[in-house]
């Protein structure tokens, strides 16, 4: 079993509900938007994304936090490369105008951009790798 995950609270209140991604050793909290996506809807998307790395279709697009696509501005995210047996992730924010087509949720993994490991400044990057043959199930 690989040592990923991604979850969502279910006892929410209000707006926003609290989820926890965990990259091997590395896990963080982040806040999930709630007035597109439900619950739900967010553990829907990330369990399509997730087989998508086990059966080796390709790379992988978690939103963490999703608003009406119509009006948003940008989308908060981490992504999967796939390279081989090798899985990159990185927290990453889609920017609507960057885009080459609107937003397609049927299949987000078409708006993964190519993998970056410096930034525009010349920083590294934060990524997170995980040894992840194809087959393997996520553990968590």
């Amino acid at each position: 079993m690989i040592p990923f995950g991604i979850e969502i609270q279910l006892d929410v209140a209000g707006s926003v509900a609290m989820g926890r991604i965990v990259v091997g050793p590395f896990s963080e909290r982040f806040e999930a938007a709630l007035d597109y996506w439900s619950p739900a809807d967010y553990v829907k998307h990330w369990r399509h994304a997730e087989a998508r790395l086990e059966t080796g279709e390709g790379d992988a697009l978690f939103f963490t936090s999703l608003t009406d696509p119509q009006g948003a501005h940008f989308f908060r995210c981490w992504i999967a490369w796939r390279e081989g047996e090798e899985v990159m992730f990185q927290e990453v924010v889609l920017f609507a105008e960057q885009l080459p087509e609107p937003l397609d949720l049927e299949a987000p993994w078409r708006h993964v951009p190519a993998r970056t490991t410096v930034s525009e400044d010349g920083d590294p990057i934060s990524e997170w790798s995980l040894h992840w043959p194809v087959g393997l199930k996520a553990s968590l």
